[in-house]
């Protein structure tokens, strides 16, 4: 953020859906108020990155640089898994939290106004359920995550809902909670499902669907704003800040995660302390 702001510089982070048509339209509808007060923003999403079986130990192949591909991280010795399987490493990805989890997280911010908080405590139940010997240096088969806010509650759990009613309309997503209605925002579209109000009409049910399908992927408009951002110096649809907001969740859910406790936010220090 400081080398950001200090350089004067264009920087778009890779959170493409925030340049999506209709994510933009929902969001729209969320803040103009459709759903009343929202108290809770869910996200689902299937764990496809199970822990891989750890290959032994191997010499490294002539064609990897292995010191590179390690950056930072601690260091071990070669074993294919590492490389195929890098996503599901602490080391190097994070598994879904990290991988998944920026672009829910960052959908559940948006829509709730919080594109500049972090969570006052963060919380996690985790296991590495038919795991037989798991490798602790990959992330947990099963996770929940709870983020507690000033004004809502964020969770995260890597399952997927049964569609037994809605068989052309995916229920993984985030989903926003209101007074009114509930809202389910994905990459194939959104759909509002009405609520019956105390003092006050249900919102109309509402459902889009994106023709595209997964092919309407908007990384070619994420990239032109930013190419527009870069000639015009204004701050594109996802800053530096915004990123950073929107992976810090993650970042707090893999240490809580990790050490098996709960995590509070320290705004004066910036940093996570141990609840």
């Amino acid at each position: 953020l400081d080398a950001v702001h200090k350089s004067g510089r264009i920087v778009q982070v890779g959170i493409q859906q925030r340049s999506w048509d209709h994510f933009q339209e929902a969001i729209k509808l969320l803040h103009g108020g459709l759903l009343g007060e929202i108290t809770h923003s869910e996200n689902f999403y299937a764990n496809y990155m199970r822990p891989a079986v750890v290959d032994p130990p191997q010499p490294v192949p002539e064609t990897l640089d292995w010191e590179m591909f390690q950056g930072p991280a601690p260091r071990h010795p070669y074993c294919p898994t590492r490389v195929r399987g890098w996503r599901a490493y602490y080391d190097y990805g994070g598994g879904m939290i990290t991988d998944w989890g920026v672009h829910l997280v960052d959908t559940s911010h948006w829509g709730m106004k919080a594109d500049d908080k972090i969570a006052k405590m963060t919380s996690s139940s985790s296991s590495y359920l038919k795991t037989p010997n798991p490798d602790l240096e990959q992330t947990p088969t099963a996770f929940a995550i709870t983020w507690e806010y000033d004004d809502f509650i964020m969770t995260f759990d890597n399952i997927e809902l049964p569609n037994f009613a809605e068989k052309d309309f995916p229920l993984w997503g985030t989903y926003f909670y209101g007074q009114r209605g509930v809202m389910l925002l994905n990459r194939l579209g959104y759909k509002i499902i009405p609520k019956p109000a105390r003092g006050g009409p249900a919102v109309e049910a509402k459902s889009y669907l994106n023709p595209k399908g997964w092919r309407g992927d908007s990384t070619p408009e994420h990239a032109r704003n930013f190419l527009d951002c870069v000639k015009s110096r204004q701050q594109p649809i996802c800053s530096i800040d915004i990123g950073y907001h929107s992976s810090m969740p993650c970042i707090l859910a893999l240490l809580s995660i990790r050490n098996r406790r709960q995590y509070a936010w320290d705004a004066a220090k910036n940093t996570a302390v141990p609840a």
